[in-house]
């Protein structure tokens, strides 16, 4: 189902996010050298907390049955992947570029367009974030939910397209200058449209591919999509704002890759309403 595995695996993410600005920023009785010097080490060495935390606990969880009978040894996953489910993998690549884009638009590139071209106060705008991360922690479930009824794919370009359209109306409320307004830009794009995406995504990948190559098809494919959108698209946004000198190239750009998302959903199948087969096998079938 999509709504256990969105609400553990990608909630723990936007609180991450709703934490990172309150964490890293530096504590009242630090001065700024203390901060460059050794203060923004904190949240990595509390980071590493988390890391023991989750080997701690992975390693009391057995594998299911189904998994371990379906499962089969394979010398090189990724290629076989590759032989096997090459449409499976095309497709979560082209999904993952829309997704991954808007998640370092808004609370990267977002932010420094506010406060570097447009001189918003950088605490109104790191406040933006966080209140548009706690949306999301609730919203998140609520797509995934929706996606366990409807499917994954209309949720999934649902939140694609509801993306793109918003970009326009994002930017000019940022534009505004007003703190309200800038807040309301980034609750709806980075709390409401955005986990519309993010929601199905993690059992949508995970059902595109069999048991033995799994983790190599989902991780594989989804870090490759991760490299070509989120990874360039600070770089590609600034740059296209140098150009320009404005933010509508930057609005054509993520209007292309959610296209192109679109287009990659429509070729994959949709796994929303499958089941587990009971015979052998964890391959999904058709309830």
């Amino acid at each position: 189902m999509g709504w256990p595995t969105a609400t553990s695996s990608r909630s723990t993410w936007t609180r991450g996010r709703w934490t990172s600005p309150r964490c890293a920023r530096p504590p009242p009785p630090a001065v700024p050298a203390d901060f460059e010097s050794w203060g923004w080490r904190v949240p990595f060495l509390l980071g590493s907390l988390l890391l023991v935390a989750g080997v701690f606990i992975r390693r009391g969880v057995a594998e299911p049955a189904a998994f371990t009978e379906a499962v089969r040894p394979v010398r090189v996953p990724l290629l076989a992947v590759l032989r096997e489910r090459p449409r499976a993998f095309a497709v979560v690549v082209g999904a993952r570029l829309a997704e991954n884009s808007f998640a370092y638009l808004f609370p990267v590139f977002g932010v420094a367009y506010a406060v570097d071209v447009l001189g918003v106060e950088r605490q109104v705008t790191l406040l933006a974030v966080v209140i548009a991360a706690a949306v999301q922690v609730a919203a998140v479930p609520l797509w995934a939910a929706l996606s366990d009824r409807v499917g994954r794919r209309p949720v999934y370009a649902a939140g694609a397209v509801a993306s793109a359209v918003w970009l326009a109306p994002f930017f000019l409320l940022v534009q505004s200058l007003s703190p309200a307004l800038l807040v309301l830009g980034f609750v709806v794009g980075l709390g409401v449209l955005y986990p519309a995406m993010l929601a199905p995504q993690a059992a949508y990948f995970a059902e595109l591919f069999e048991p033995g190559t799994r983790l190599s098809g989902f991780a594989g494919a989804r870090e490759l999509g991760s490299v070509l959108a989120g990874g360039l698209l600070p770089f590609v946004a600034t740059a296209l704002v140098a150009w320009s000198g404005h933010w509508w190239p930057v609005a054509a750009y993520l209007t292309l890759l959610s296209a192109v998302t679109v287009v990659a959903l429509s070729f994959g199948p949709e796994t929303g309403r499958l089941a587990p087969e009971p015979a052998r096998g964890g391959t999904p079938v058709s309830r």
